[in-house]
């Protein structure tokens, strides 16, 4: 009788740890949903954003396969309108070259969005997740969109002389 009493707690021990190591439904959404992000073609890192709540926000790019005409810009959504911001909530530091692009775009962005990063090979939001694989879709494609607008830099040719 002892002897079976001892098997079982010996298996529970065992087998406790490696149920604890098992990923919560929580994170394994998030695992399918950064996944999915990587089959479209995007890139993922932690972000320092948070939304209004306090709820964390991720970095979610798209690499520019060339360099844009766009300067380097940060905004970041605010909880107020003012005319001093782009789209009424988002701040920036310094002006942005095409307002009326970002503008459009900025518009179109869900709340769940808190941040948008231009840069000459990237475009990328600071999003919390919220809304799954159907609001990332809807993510990536105005990401796409605005990328497929913005023109190529032009290259300086070179032709040997100096």
């Amino acid at each position: 009788m002892w002897t079976i009493v001892i098997v079982i707690l010996v298996i529970a021990m065992m087998l406790g740890p490696i149920m604890i190591m098992q990923p919560s439904k929580s994170q394994r959404r998030l695992a399918k949903l950064r996944g999915h992000a990587q089959k479209l073609g995007l890139s993922v890192g932690a972000s320092t954003l948070k939304t209004d709540s306090g709820r964390e926000c991720w970095f979610y790019w798209l690499n520019l396969p060339k360099a844009c005409q766009l300067s380097t810009v940060s905004l970041e959504r605010e909880n107020y309108a003012h005319g001093l911001h782009l789209a009424d909530f988002w701040s920036t530091k310094k002006p942005v070259s095409d307002p009326q692009r970002i503008e459009t775009f900025l518009r179109a962005l869900p709340d769940t969005v808190c941040g948008v990063d231009v840069t000459d090979h990237t475009l990328g939001i600071h999003w919390s997740e919220k809304g799954g694989i159907e609001a990332l879709d809807t993510l990536y494609s105005l990401l796409k969109l605005l990328s497929e607008t913005v023109p190529a830099k032009p290259s300086i040719e070179t032709d040997g002389t100096q």
